[in-house]
């Protein structure tokens, strides 16, 4: 089979359910292995694994491969997407960039003027949305949760009230900007306050103004923290349909009905 370019939206959770196709699997003689396909989705929807499924969503050259949907979702249902949301945090720098708000070579201090005077003077929004800030962000869930920066982050009072400035209050690193990747919700989270900032009134409906609406997908919803921040790391809220139609803006270069939503650079 060749490779072609295809989106894979992908939703589960942890307990067992019966599943069901609610629309019908099309495309299959177009170049697929009907065989592998099938297999693929046994697999996906397979009772008694450690994960099981929610929503299973194959798009190729724009037409839909396979859709099925299991434990009560269907395809108007929304899902949390989670960690989907830094790739829609960092679309979201893009378009403020092209707009002219910000600048990817910006120092966080910037827009943030509690960064102003301390370490983050010299970090700039592109290590935020490398995630290569340098900071000393600890990402763990499960095996550490009380000694994981995300989980006070999310959890815990004091920390929720604003996320966004937590990495700020921690003020510890372990390597200059730029020289070392570490998977950071600290990163996304203090640039999406960044951009609070820069995008002023414009902040409120920037995300669906720019990027949702132009893509036709309705369902997004991004939940915020106390201080009315986006909580760009994480609780993000779409139908697997509409996750699909974000993943295919950046197989057509930023290009989405006609229109150029994302430069062609930024998606490169």
């Amino acid at each position: 089979m060749v490779l072609r370019s295809f989106v894979v939206s992908v939703f589960g959770l942890a307990a067992a359910s019966a599943c069901a196709i609610l629309s019908p699997v099309s495309a299959r003689g177009d170049g697929w292995d009907p065989q592998g396909l099938a297999a693929f989705e046994a697999f996906a929807f397979s009772e008694g694994e450690k994960f099981q499924t929610d929503a299973l969503l194959v798009i190729a050259d724009g037409k839909t491969v396979i859709e099925r949907y299991g434990r009560g979702y269907h395809s108007t249902m929304p899902h949390y997407g989670w960690s989907l949301a830094k790739s829609v945090s960092m679309a979201i720098l893009g378009a403020a960039e092209a707009d002219g708000f910000v600048r990817r070579d910006d120092a966080v201090s910037k827009w943030v003027p509690e960064a102003a005077g301390t370490a983050w003077d010299r970090i700039q929004l592109r290590h935020l949305v490398s995630m290569s800030s340098g900071s000393l962000w600890r990402e763990g869930y499960e095996t550490s949760p009380f000694d994981s920066h995300v989980v006070s982050a999310l959890y815990r009072t004091a920390a929720s009230r604003d996320f966004g400035l937590l990495p700020i209050r921690l003020g510890k690193f372990v390597a200059p900007p730029g020289e070392r990747f570490n998977y950071a919700s600290g990163d996304t989270n203090l640039m999406m306050r960044a951009l609070r900032n820069a995008l002023g009134t414009k902040y409120e409906s920037f995300p669906w103004d720019r990027i949702f609406l132009p893509l036709g997908a309705k369902s997004f919803v991004m939940e915020r923290d106390q201080s009315g921040t986006f909580v760009g790391s994480s609780y993000i809220v779409a139908t697997a349909r509409d996750f699909a139609k974000f993943g295919e803006l950046f197989l057509a270069g930023g290009v989405a009905n006609g229109k150029q939503i994302l430069p062609k650079e930024w998606v490169a």
